[in-house]
């Protein structure tokens, strides 16, 4: 298997992983949708900002899920290109993970930084803690990038 046919195939499994955080998010949409019937104007622009991010969490899944097709094939492989295989799986894995937490993340910045002056002295501790992990996921969704798209640097750095 080359290593182009194992970046698709890290690429389709991160697809699958996007669509199954997806569908566990469902109950919190169909949840949310009854709530902003309910309360549109406290929770408006939070669960639209959470409804918007969480389709497009779902066509990012599913457009990796369609466009790669690897080609599974027997071949010897040496040292290198399992090394290289190692940190491409490991920067999807990373980056995937930070991308299924992120619409949580937006929807929850929107709502606290929309409602902040209802929670009074209470806000600024909340607004720290929502930017202290939105700043934390985008360090991971980098790092995810970093490790998927320099590979090869990162492997000539380790041998």
């Amino acid at each position: 298997m080359q290593t182009n046919q194992i970046t698709k195939l890290a690429l389709k499994l991160a697809g699958i992983y996007l669509l199954s955080q997806t569908i566990l998010s469902i109950p919190s949409v169909v949840l949310g949708l009854k709530m902003f019937n309910q309360n549109r104007e406290e929770m408006g622009s939070s669960f639209i900002a959470y409804l918007i991010s969480f389709i497009l969490l779902a066509l990012f899944g599913i457009l990796l899920v369609i466009k790669n097709k690897p080609e599974l094939e027997q071949k010897e492989t040496n040292s290198t290109d399992l090394l290289s295989v190692g940190i491409i799986v490991s920067g999807l894995i990373i980056f995937a993970s930070a991308i299924g937490e992120l619409p949580m993340l937006i929807s929850g910045a929107i709502f606290t930084m929309k409602n902040s002056n209802y929670l009074g002295d209470l806000s600024a501790g909340n607004i720290v803690n929502i930017a202290m992990q939105l700043l934390g996921n985008l360090i991971q969704l980098t790092l995810g990038g970093l490790l998927f798209f320099k590979t090869k640097y990162f492997v000539k750095l380790i041998k």
